[in-house]
Parts: structure tokens; sequence; C-alpha cells
């Protein structure tokens, strides 16, 4: 009968004791709040080994951009603690995050895509780690309530609003989603000048459409939503000059050794030379 040395029991109990543990922590996590919980079950996977996996997720650059919207922006996704970047149609991450414990997306990863509006304060985009589609509602603080049928199953979570790319359009939403009461200013506080120094002049902002009466749901075919920028149609690029084609060169008819009448150039032909044995024209 051959026995285990101590010292090889010793260690099995404790690599049994490892992998044991991460299932036994990650559980007592869930019991915790959401965000807190998702940085500690992170360091629990990096302390134990788990390998992470790279999400297959597009890059920003890789999806085209839209129409800005009034809620672009930075928001906070308030289950998970991370940072995200609505921005013309497509939202990005800021934040570094494991989804499903060893998909790990990147910052600058696609996580929602082919954002459109469909109402007062309410759009529409696909949640590209949930697999479905959002619904995602602007409430009365100015945060963004999502609601996803994901393949996985129903999510809800909410997108705690940070920066505000236009403030105004965003208040403007809330105002029609009120029914016309004054809207909130989600703009940023003028910032005080230093003791003994003058203020600086206010930076030039571009031009906004003027507010209608009456404007939410939805505004006229080609006009910019109240509060957002009135951009121009991009200029078309002038057309490309195409280079002309190289002449054809031709090589002259080569002389005929002396004494040697011409021969007759048959018809349709295109002299290249004339053979030196026979006189006569070499055609292409």
């Amino acid at each position: 009968m051959q026995t285990i040395p101590s010292s090889h029991r010793v260690r099995r109990q404790r690599g049994r004791a490892k992998v044991l543990s991460v299932p036994v922590i990650i559980m007592a996590l869930c019991w915790l709040a959401p965000a807190a919980a998702q940085d500690m079950v992170e360091a629990a996977l990096d302390a134990a080994g788990v390998p992470k996996v790279g999400a297959f997720l597009p890059n920003q650059y890789d999806v085209a951009r839209t129409e800005p919207l009034p809620i672009d922006g930075v928001w906070r996704v308030n289950t998970i603690n991370k940072k995200i970047r609505i921005e013309q149609g497509r939202a990005y991450a800021i934040d570094s995050w494991r989804h499903l414990f060893v998909l790990q997306i990147s910052p600058g990863m696609v996580v929602m895509q082919d954002f459109r509006r469909t109402g007062a304060g309410v759009y529409m985009a696909e949640d590209l780690p949930l697999l479905g589609p959002a619904t995602l509602t602007l409430n009365r603080e100015g945060h963004l309530d999502v609601a996803v049928q994901g393949k996985l199953g129903p999510a809800r979570y909410q997108l705690i609003r940070l920066d505000a790319q236009y403030p105004d359009a965003l208040s403007h939403e809330l105002t029609a989603m009120a029914g016309g009461a004054a809207p909130p200013s989600f703009a940023p506080p003028p910032v005080a000048p230093l003791p003994g120094m003058a203020p600086q002049p206010a930076a030039p902002v571009a031009p906004v459409s003027p507010i209608q009466p009456g404007a939410g749901a939805g505004s006229a075919p080609g006009q910019p939503l109240p509060g957002m920028p009135a951009t121009a149609p991009m200029p078309l690029p002038a057309p490309v000059q195409q280079p002309a084609p190289p002449p054809t060169w031709t090589p002259p008819p080569a002389a005929a050794p002396p004494g040697v009448p011409a021969a007759p150039v048959p018809e349709n032909c295109t002299p290249i030379g004339i053979d030196p044995d026979t006189g006569l024209t070499i055609c292409a």
C-alpha cells in the first residue's frame, strides 16, 4: 500500500480549498450592492486566476455615427458603477469591466448602438452585451431608466447622468415630458475667477434652434430638436479630376534599305516597322 506524503496531501487540500472558495466568494458577494459586488467579484476572479477573454464587440470607430441626440454625454451604469459615453447613435465604454465573469469589455468597445428617438424622452437602442432591444426613458431627475429584453432574460438598470453633451436639449426633453413645465438646467455652474483675476469672456457657443411652442414628441423632418446645434449640411466634395490618359506611342516606320522600293501598306494596318529582309511593313 502506497502512502502519500503529508506535504502532498496539504498541497492537494489547499488546491481544493482554492477552487471551492471562488464560487463561495462570488455567491457571498451577490448579497452586496450590485455596484460594489462588481468590483469585488472582478478582484476575486483576478486573484483566482480566472482568464479574461476579449468581448466580441465592435470598436467605436467601426460603428458609423448618426445624428446627435439630446441624451448624448457621459453616463454611469448604476448596477456595475462603470461609465459609458452615448455619442451620435452609439454608446461605448469608458471604463473596463468583466461581463459574464470572463468576457472583458475594454474602453472604446461599443455596448449599445442604433439609438433612435421614438418620442419625448423615449429612445430605443440595441444592447450588445445583453443581446436584446433596450428602451431608455428619461425620468424626472434627468437619468435614464433602461429596460432590456435580452436573450438571457429581461434586465433593468439605470444610467446616471454625469455630463450632458447638450444640456439645453436635455432640459427641453423633460419640459416636453412634463407638459410645458419650466425645464431644469443641466448646464455646469459658472466658474468664479480667482481673486485679483479678471473674468474671462464667455466662449462662443454654437447656435441652437429656437424653442417652438408645444415642441416635444418630434420635430419637422430635417429640423433639429430644441436645444440641439443647428448644423449646416456637409458640403459635397469636389469631383476628383481624373488625369488624362497618356498618349499612345507609335514607333516611326523603319526606312527601307537603299535601292528597295517601299512596300505598300495594307488597309487597316498600324505600321510598327519594316522587315529589313523583305522590306514589307510590319503591322500591329
